[in-house]
């Protein structure tokens, strides 16, 4: 019965790491600035959202955006990791989304698979902005920049 015993304890402790880590994806955080000076948090998750993460990733992001991004400066998801996600992942990202309309803070996502573009838009979120290559994300920063710059005074 002992070894019997410690097969179990063994074995339990392995899906006990491994379901941790499934639910605490790392998440890389980078400050760039565009040739004209807007500026933008850039944040990549390890790997796809799923139930046991998005929460994580999503309330990771939402302290970076006030944290790093004094709640105005933009914050980009780069997906290229996030293979798939399901529908509580897409229920999380469209709360992620309305925490940043509500402050008035700019989330893109970029590099993201088709078939995570269909089930996020899916779940009809207010503003879901993504693109797909790096010419249209500075495209949608310059826009988003050249509305928050102050006119010039005269």
């Amino acid at each position: 019965i002992r070894l019997e015993l410690g097969i179990v304890i063994g074995i339990s402790i392995n899906v006990i790491g491994l379901l941790y880590a499934s639910a605490r994806p790392s998440v890389h955080v980078d400050k760039h600035r565009t040739d004209w000076g807007c500026e933008y948090l850039m944040i990549t998750p390890d790997r796809s959202l799923v139930f046991p993460s998005v929460e994580y990733v999503r309330s990771t992001v939402r302290k970076i955006g006030v944290k790093h991004g004094s709640s105005s400066i933009p914050v980009v998801i780069d997906s290229r990791h996030v293979q798939g996600v399901d529908f509580t992942a897409a229920k999380g990202v469209k709360s992620l989304i309305d925490d940043f309309v509500f402050r008035n803070q700019l989330l893109l996502f970029y590099n993201l698979k088709p078939s995570v573009v269909e089930v996020f838009q899916a779940m009809q979120p207010v503003k879901f902005l993504h693109c797909d290559t790096e010419q249209q994300l500075h495209s949608l920063l310059r826009g988003h920049c050249a509305k928050m710059t102050p006119p010039p005074i005269k």
